[in-house]
């Protein structure tokens, strides 16, 4: 196996490359959380500096419109009644306050009941004989008789941004009798010039809002001065502070530039003092933090990326070296005849235990090869293999002796060249079809040639043979040699005397029998069905028959007599005197016997060859260890349960279980003790299921349970089958006592808990195939020992 930098498929550059990745994804995603955070975290600080200096500054100025609120209210206190029908008086009294005009540099005016300026400071505005009932905080004022900070307007007289101040004037009864207004012109120095002078940092500032009018009073950019808020929708930072919301956000602000705002409110007034400051100023010292990380971040990258590869590389290389070796070594093997032997281990960790686990399977299939082969050298007929170019892959020792060479010989050679010449195409065509499924299958009688030409008679069957995966690999054949029966047939047609000593001394079971009456049997019968010959002859054959098989062979008889062409090779049981049931395979011809027409039977005694090839099934559909079905037999099962469900709209539902410890049990006390785990947890199953469900092994600590036949309605299924999997589940916890014994020791007891994670998937009809089923079933198994051990999961086709 070479070793390619661009070999992909490699487990040394997948694994360096995921390592690798691994970094990379950490290094950076370190990188991107720290900026972040540092980034948040400087919102955080920045934002609550600039909530307390804009809090600090609302507060000043909630002061200083309360103060004025205040001094207007004690000017008015001072109003009577007959001052406001001496217009003079009243003029005198303001003019005696000058400090009026100092904090409202816009004047001071005194109002009748009808809104109308009786007196003002300073006369020189000429606002006397006005009306204001159309001023907000004269309405307010007179009609609900509390005092009002008013809307910011433009001023008829003064032409410029003013807002209004005005308190009722009351008699000693508490009753409204005029108004006191005092004016601020923002056009003209005023006490909210400390927030027009003042900046934010560089390139922030400040401005106050009437949220209620979503209109800005005034502002560190003149331009903003009375200028309207976005409208509603616009901006959701923005909606949030007008809705009332004190705090800091961020936002991009008209001009497409994102701010750093905070804001509070000015209770007096229900105004908000906001203060803004561009991000690219608030986040600078953080922009070059983070310019400086990445780049530190890019160096980090190609030094420690470069390490990394190299030293996974080279450690892989180094701990992987004895899995490639034995990888070539299996290679090696499976691609020649050479008889399997352990891999070397060099080293004690997990690839010298998968090693080890190489080393128990090759021996496991040595001693599975070792009693195949033993089965098919001893088979009393010929076995073979044909691949799809009809040449012979696999002979038995049988084989060889019938056609008279070696199985070297026979191995690679044409099957057609074992016929006689001139039924080669005949038989070349008859395999061919049987290849292309034309025909499913062989059974006739030929000549056949051995390797010194000379002819016998074979009886062949022969049909296509798949392998463990599914996957076509030609043919599989037998050869019965029945030249002896043939021979005995020529003579018992010619009825010749001479003859019939010698079918009496021939190993083949002979029987004659007339309307159903035995009339002639010979030694080798009388042998076989333990019967004396005078209590047969003249007894009719069906009883002597297993009562399994006694209707089929009636019904073969009845045809026969009526001329109609049956199957003259048949397989049936025959109870012998003593009562034990053998298998005979039996070939029937009829014949002509003292005139009459009869029915020549021979019969040759199977009952070991099919306890052999009972064995060799066994082995190819069933696991060695458990001895239940294997995923062949599964796989078989299932599809049938498939076909099942789809004619009776039942649903089936398929369990896929994992033992969650058992790995432990192996490492702490060998194999063979896990083997023994795996054989009572197999029991344990099958006591848990009907007989008409299947439970099989998957591989290792896997099993799966079949369940057919249950319900018409999903939801009624899935509640039987969790039924059986809560019954598994409790049953597989139960502690186990294994008892190990081992060679010159005394035996012991290991008692040990192993739980089971299960997944379960239903189907029905035609939604999936087998394979969709089986993977439905393991990924819930796997969400199962995700989520935790012991646990039942369904699998979702939702999820």
């Amino acid at each position: 196996m070479k070793s390619n930098l661009f070999q992909w498929r490699s487990l040394k550059i997948r694994l360096t490359l995921f390592t690798l990745a691994i970094f990379l994804i950490g290094i950076w995603s370190l990188t991107f959380y720290a900026s972040r955070i540092l980034r948040d975290d400087m919102q955080g600080l920045l934002g609550d500096q600039q909530f307390s200096s804009v809090s600090l500054l609302a507060d000043q100025v909630n002061h200083e419109l309360d103060d004025r609120l205040r001094l207007l209210e004690v000017v008015a206190g001072g109003v009577t009644p007959i001052m406001l029908g001496k217009p003079a008086a009243l003029q005198a009294l303001l003019q005696q306050h000058s400090h009026l005009q100092m904090l409202f540099n816009g004047g001071v005016i005194a109002l009748g009941l009808d809104g109308t300026a009786i007196a003002e400071v300073p006369l020189s505005a000429g606002r006397i004989g006005v009306n204001y009932m159309d001023v907000y905080a004269v309405v307010v004022a007179l009609k609900e008789g509390k005092s009002t900070i008013g809307r910011p307007v433009m001023g008829r007289k003064l032409l410029a941004p003013v807002f209004d101040m005005a308190v009722p004037i009351r008699d000693p009864q508490g009753k409204v009798m005029g108004i006191l207004m005092g004016v601020i012109n923002l056009g003209k120095p005023n006490f909210l010039d400390k927030i027009t002078e003042s900046r934010y940092g560089k390139t922030g500032g400040y401005f106050l809002a009437a949220p209620q009018l979503r209109l800005n009073i005034t502002a560190t950019d003149k331009s903003r001065i009375m200028q309207p808020l976005p409208a509603p929708g616009i901006s959701p930072a923005i909606d949030r502070f007008v809705q009332g919301y004190e705090g800091t956000d961020l936002y991009v602000n008209q001009v497409g530039v994102e701010v750093l705002v905070s804001a509070k409110n000015i209770p007096v007034s229900g105004w908000k003092l906001v203060a803004n400051l561009p991000t690219a100023e608030a986040f600078a010292p953080i922009y070059s933090m983070q310019r400086r990380m990445l780049m530190a971040t890019i160096l980090l990258t190609l030094l420690a990326g470069s390490l990394i590869w190299w030293m996974t590389w080279w450690m892989l290389r180094r701990q992987l070296s004895p899995m490639l070796a034995a990888t070539r070594t299996l290679a090696t093997l499976s691609g020649t005849s050479q008889p399997l032997k352990p891999l070397p281990i060099t080293s004690q960790d997990e690839i010298g235990e998968l090693i080890s686990g190489f080393n128990r399977l090759l021996e496991t299939l040595a001693q599975r090869e070792a009693l195949l082969k033993q089965i098919l050298d001893t088979s009393s007929v010929a076995i073979f293999l044909v691949d799809k170019e009809g040449r012979i892959t696999q002979a038995n020792q049988r084989m060889a002796e019938m056609f008279g060479c070696s199985v070297e010989a026979l191995v690679g050679s044409e099957y057609v060249t074992l016929v006689p010449p001139a039924e080669r195409e005949m038989s070349r065509q008859r395999m061919q079809a049987l290849l292309s499924s034309e025909i499913q299958s062989v059974d006739l009688e030929r000549l056949y040639w051995r390797a010194d030409r000379t002819e016998f008679w074979g009886n062949l069957t022969g049909k296509r043979f798949t392998d463990a995966s599914g996957e076509d690999r030609g043919l599989v054949g037998v050869i019965a040699d029945i030249t002896e029966r043939k021979c005995i047939e020529v003579v018992l047609r010619n009825s010749e005397a001479r003859y019939r000593n010698f079918v009496a001394e021939l190993p083949l079971g002979i029987a004659i029998t007339q309307d159903g009456l035995i009339k002639y049997v010979n030694r080798a019968l009388v042998e076989m069905i333990g019967y004396p010959e005078n209590e047969i002859l003249g007894q009719p054959f069906i009883p002597l028959v297993d009562e399994a098989d006694r209707p089929r062979l009636r019904d073969l008889h009845q045809r026969r007599m009526n001329g109609e062409e049956v199957e003259k090779s048949y397989v049936v049981g025959m109870v012998r005197k003593d009562g034990e049931v053998r298998q005979w395979q039996g070939y029937v011809n009829t014949i002509d016997w003292e005139g009459k027409p009869s029915g020549l039977g021979s019969f040759i005694d199977i009952t070991e060859r099919r306890l052999i090839e009972e064995q060799v099934r066994q082995l190819a559909f069933h696991d060695a260890l458990t001895q239940l079905p294997n995923r062949r037999l599964l796989n078989d099962r299932l599809i049938q349960a498939m076909a099942a469900s789809k004619r009776s709209a039942c649903y089936g539902a398929l369990m896929f279980l994992d033992l969650d410890n058992f790995k432990s049990l192996n490492d702490q006390h060998g194999h063979e003790v896990g083997d023994l785990l795996l054989i009572e947890a197999a029991d344990r199953l099958k006591s848990c299921v009907r007989e008409i469900d299947t439970v099989a092994r998957f591989g290792g600590d896997e099993f799966v349970v079949m369940l057919g036949e249950l319900d018409i309605d999903r939801v009624e299924s899935t509640s039987q089958a969790r039924v059986v999997a809560e019954k598994i589940r409790l049953t597989l916890s139960e502690p186990y006592l294994l008892t190990i014994r081992r060679d010159g020791k005394a035996a012991t007891s290991v008692e040990y808990h192993c739980s089971a994670s299960i997944g379960v998937a239903l189907f029905v009809n035609h939604e999936a195939s087998p394979d969709d089923v089986l993977k439905w079933a393991d990924t819930a198994m796997y969400q199962a020992k995700a989520t935790g051990l012991n646990l039942i999961r369904f699998y979702d086709q939702n999820i």
